[in-house]
Order: C-alpha cells, then structure tokens, then sequence
C-alpha cells in the first residue's frame, strides 16, 4: 500500500483466526533500510488488543518520513515463543498534478548462478536534483518494487559482494504499471583463474540434490595467501576454474541447502591437465562434519622442529586393513585436530603439500 506523510495507516493482525493458540505480548516494530544500515522507525510497541487474537494500532506517519518502503514486524508469544508476521507498505510523495503513482517492479539474480539474490538495495534519484525518491530491497524471490510519478529517474542497484549497477529511466504518464527487463549482478567472488586447464566438478547431496553458492576458493599449496582462483558453485551445483600445472588448496565455503560449509581439500592439477580432488566422498565431506560420530573424543597437535603450529594438515582415518573412510579433518591455526571415534583400531593418513605423507596405525580405547 502507497501512503503519504501526514497520512495515518491502521494497523491489523490476526495471528490466529481459529483461536486456537493463546496469544501473549502482541507488538509491532517497524524498519527501513538506508544504505545497507537498517533503521527503527517505530521499537517494539504493544498491539492494541480488538477481541480474541485481533489486534491493530495506529501510526502517524511523521512529516519528516523517509521515502520508501517501510517493513512492519508483528510478534506475540505462544507458550514462551515467539511467533511472527510480516508486512510492507510504502511512503510516496503527493504530487496534486499526477493522480496515482506508476508501480515498477522487476526481479534480480546472480548472473552466474541465476539465483534470486535478497536484499539488494535499489534507490530511485531524482534525476536534476540527485535527491533520493524511493528506496527498496528485494525480497527471498529477488523481488523488488517502487512507486514514482512520471518524470526522469537514475536508479541505483547495489549489494554488498556485487557489482553495482547504475540505469537512467524515463517514465511517462501513459503507464500505470511497468516491469523492469530481469537485472543480474555480478559475484566478486568469480574469478576462475588463468590456468591452461580447466578443472570442473559438482557438489550434491547424498540424495543427489546440487548444493548451489558454495564459495570455491583455490590457493597455491606452497604459497597459501596467494588466491589463484574463486567461483561459486551454479544451480546444479557445478563449479569451473582454470589453473595451470601444480599443487593446490581449495577452501569449500558457504551455506547451501540450509547447511554452513567450512571444507578444505588438496587439488593436483598434472602435466597433462589431470586432476585429482583429495576430499575422498566428497558427499559426505561437502554435506556434513566429517570429525567422526563416536564416543572417544580423540585429540592431537602437529608441530614442526621449530615448535610452532603446522596448519591445515589433512587427516585421514580408515579402518585398519582396509580403505573404508571413517573420518577426516584438518589442523586448525594452532595444529590442532579432532576426531570422535568408537574404540577400535584404525589408521590415519596424513597428508600436507610441504611434507612426505606418513601412514600411522592408532587403537582408540
């Protein structure tokens, strides 16, 4: 809904029509977004109770109100928990020439991935006198909307890790409703190196589903602030850098699927342009914790003759006589590692790109 300055909007909340549930401290707070900076217009304020679970309040919307869209924020507590209800409207200025504002909306997504991308600021200038008309973020869908009257617009679309795009409009008094043609932004985070080769894989779930915007970070093995080459993983969960000959570290970050990811694997990029990917069932790897489920909380450090740290070491556990992957992780800043394991007798591999790879057989009790 469009509003003006001056105008005062009534609230209204049913948080349960069935009246089933028993609705405690119903509030309402009200946000806007200025330049990546969310701002409380109105705190957490007390709903004015109508009857059983209805509820409504009344702003007045100050003189001095920003133009844009404005979120509103409902919440009571059921049973010690909070539950909560969402709305938007929108602060327009009143110009007498023009009847009603003209709605533009339109969709954005990452150019690589074509995913929605939420949160993307788009601020509306004035053209002439570079004042800022109308503000608003893109929702889950990638959805955005602003409301203007005719005249000549800059529009300004930015998200943090993005390119930033500027576009000119001209809109005329023959519109009532006018959809923007699909915006993408461009990831910073793709940079898929210079390499002769071209190293490719694909990360799912053990059900098969892609696990999309994970973040793949490759650094030289024997120089490991030195990023060599960075993509996202696409829709089918499909990455693709470009690296020469050489040893390599490859950082798996993101979240995906609901899931957070902090993986690290070695990569080996041959002569002849073949690769090979140390992270062993990669499923298992990119989906979950690899540290082990069992009940001996095993520890260790590795150190070198100098006594300081050895970093990001892989560790490989298998059950002893066989190749049967049982755990895997990876010493921290401090050479430190960790592993739950039931008692048993194991091996464990360890391997780092500046040191011989060592095989050591282990009994956890």
């Amino acid at each position: 809904m469009n509003y003006y300055r001056g105008d005062t909007i009534d609230f209204y909340i049913s948080f349960d029509k069935t009246n089933k549930m028993k609705i405690h401290k119903a509030q309402i707070r009200i946000l806007h977004d200025q330049e990546g900076t969310i701002y409380e217009d109105l705190p957490w304020t007390d709903l004015n109770l109508i009857k059983n679970n209805e509820y409504n309040f009344n702003f007045l919307i100050p003189q001095d109100f920003s133009y844009g869209q404005f979120q509103v924020i409902y919440r009571g507590t059921v049973e010690e928990k909070f539950i909560y209800s969402y709305e938007t409207f929108n602060v327009i200025p009143q110009i007498e020439k023009y009847e009603n504002t003209i709605k533009l909306y339109g969709f954005i997504n990452d150019s690589k991935s074509g995913l929605p991308l939420e949160y993307v600021s788009v601020t509306v200038f004035e053209k002439y006198s570079n004042t800022i008309y109308f503000k608003s973020l893109t929702n889950r869908e990638g959805y955005w909307e602003s409301y203007i009257y005719p005249g000549e617009y800059n529009f300004s679309i930015k998200k943090d890790g993005y390119n930033t795009q500027d576009i000119n409009i001209q809109i005329g008094n023959e519109h009532r409703e006018l959809q923007f043609n699909n915006i993408v932004l461009e990831n910073f985070n793709t940079q898929n190196g210079k390499g002769m080769f071209k190293i490719s894989d694909e990360f799912v779930t053990n059900t098969g589903l892609p696990l999309r915007e994970l973040v793949i970070t490759i650094y030289d093995a024997l120089k490991p602030l030195n990023v060599i080459a960075k993509d996202v993983t696409n829709l089918k969960g499909q990455w693709t850098c470009f690296l020469n000959a050489g040893n390599y570290l490859m950082y798996i970050n993101g979240k995906s699927m609901g899931k957070d990811y902090d993986i690290m694997a070695r990569l080996k990029v041959e002569e002849n342009g073949e690769f090979n990917i140390g992270y062993h069932n990669k499923q298992n790897i990119v989906t979950e914790e690899t540290k082990g489920t069992g009940s001996v909380h095993f520890k260790d450090v590795f150190l070198d003759n100098f006594n300081k740290p050895i970093v990001n070491v892989q560790i490989i556990v298998y059950t002893k006589g066989t190749k049967t992957l049982i755990a895997e992780n990876y010493s921290d800043l401090n050479g430190e590692f960790e592993f739950f394991l039931n008692p048993g007798k194991y091996t464990f591999e360890y391997y780092h790109p500046n040191f011989k790879t060592i095989t050591e057989d282990k009994i956890i009790t």
